[in-house]
């Protein structure tokens, strides 16, 4: 009987477009480097799910995380078997199952073609390098009452003269072109970039660098002037070598090597913001600045996808953000957190999770300085939940010691299993201790 060759394409997501097949042995789905395979996903969990085999069959088992998995729009709870042209949704990403010849019945509506992105045209050499005449003059027109607005536009003028001066001193260094080796190299790495993004106003400036180098390492440089963070991390060990592959991907997909080289407008309001990134992809140059200007979809979605990137293999994830990204991002844990709490009768794991949305808040928040009040909010409603849960989780236990103690095994398994429903997360000890007792338990129970 011949193997089953089943494959996944990602049908929606940062990895649209992209497809690989499923191993005999199943594969694991989700950030971490780790994973058999990797997706540049934010709002999947480290380790999201896993696709395996049952008599060749392919089911899909989700590893315990928050925003779940979903088969066909419905979330699973437990092992789900799937057939071909089943959609699983992890995160923001849409995958669909091929069927055991590996061939996909319906062309995916939306995906990209990374053919396409894979070949831009360039018309002659590209410069990496680029200027740095970062003055921001935005004096806005008076309209008639002089003698106020030329008070207000003389600090307006002192405040962006401030912003430009720090722009300056940070993009005064311009991007060090990648290493090029004068010794013969077998191969030229399919990727290597530097990517800075640069927000300042009148009481801060932020600063965020990371390159890729050719020898595969990642290094990031972030400083927060206003709360005093300054971060300097290299991995220990160069990136393996098919997550660049994945990242160089990433860059054909959005087509960076065609984009509009420089996007350029006005300061506005006081404040400086630009984001730059200079890349060598698959031997061809380019940069592309957008300055205090909109900026186009496809090069927001490659910063989000650099941004990403870094924070998976490299763990600098808070600091990857300036205090109002991480104010916005513990107001959004929040807000699901009470939702979670508010639901805590509809699903048993809610409850557990709503602790879970409690804590990422204050990890968001806990390097900023002062702490908003919302750290304090985010902090009595993990009191609350935690509180809640342990009450319920020394009831359980309870009852599963006096059934254990009058050899009542039934009642003993369900309130074991009641346990594991309350605590869904397979590495917290808790759920480890009752599945522990649970499969001594079971056994005893008469068939």
């Amino acid at each position: 009987m011949n193997q089953p060759n089943y494959m996944i394409r990602v049908e929606k997501g940062p990895d649209a477009g992209f497809e690989t097949a499923v191993p005999p042995g199943g594969a694991s789905l989700g950030r971490s480097s780790q994973n058999d395979v990797v997706f540049h996903d934010e709002t999947l969990s480290r380790h999201h799910c896993r696709i395996w085999f049952d008599g060749g069959i392919p089911v899909v088992s989700d590893l315990a995380t928050v925003n779940g998995t979903f088969v066909n729009g419905s979330p699973i709870a437990d092992d789900t078997r799937l057939s071909p042209g089943d959609r699983i949704s992890i995160g923001g990403t849409v995958l669909v199952l091929s069927g055991p010849d590996g061939r996909f019945d319906e062309p995916v509506s939306g995906a990209a073609a990374p053919a396409a992105a894979a070949a831009p045209a360039a018309a002659g050499p590209v410069d990496l390098g680029f200027g740095r005449g970062a003055s921001g003059s935005a004096a806005g027109d008076p309209d008639g009452r002089r003698s106020r607005l030329v008070a207000d536009l003389l600090v307006a003028g002192l405040a962006i003269a401030l912003v430009a001066i720090a722009a300056a001193l940070f993009l005064g260094r311009p991007p060090a072109p990648p290493p090029v080796s004068s010794a013969p190299v077998a191969e030229t790495p399919a990727l290597q970039f530097d990517y800075l993004k640069l927000a300042g106003d009148a009481q801060n400036v932020f600063r965020y660098e990371m390159s890729l180098e050719a020898d595969g390492r990642l290094a990031v440089a972030i400083d927060d002037l206003a709360q005093g963070r300054r971060e300097r991390k290299v991995s220990p060990a160069p990136i393996p070598a098919e997550r660049r592959e994945d990242l160089a991907a990433a860059f054909r997909r959005a087509g960076f090597l065609s984009m509009e080289p420089l996007r350029d407008e006005p300061a506005r309001a006081g404040s400086w913001n630009t984001a730059r990134i200079s890349a060598l992809v698959d031997g061809r140059a380019a940069t592309v600045e957008v300055r205090n200007a909109p900026q186009p979809d496809a090069f927001a979605e490659l910063r989000e996808t650099l941004e990403t990137f870094g924070r998976n293999e490299l763990g600098l994830w808070a600091f990857a953000f300036s205090r109002e990204e991480l104010e916005s991002r513990a107001e959004e844990a929040v807000e699901l957190a009470r939702r979670l709490w508010d639901e805590r009768d509809v699903r048993r794991s809610n409850l557990a999770e709503a602790a879970g949305r409690y804590r990422a808040a204050m990890d968001y928040l806990e390097s900023l300085s002062p702490k908003p009040a919302l750290y304090d909010d985010a902090a009595r409603g993990l009191a609350d939940a935690e509180g809640e849960l342990s009450g319920i989780l020394e009831r359980l236990n309870w009852d599963a010691d006096h059934a254990v103690q009058t050899k009542d095994w039934t009642r003993a398994a369900a309130a074991l299993r009641e346990i594991l429903d309350y605590v869904p997360d397979r590495a917290d000890p808790r759920r480890t201790a009752a599945e522990r007792r649970l499969f001594d338990v079971e056994k005893r129970i008469p068939r």
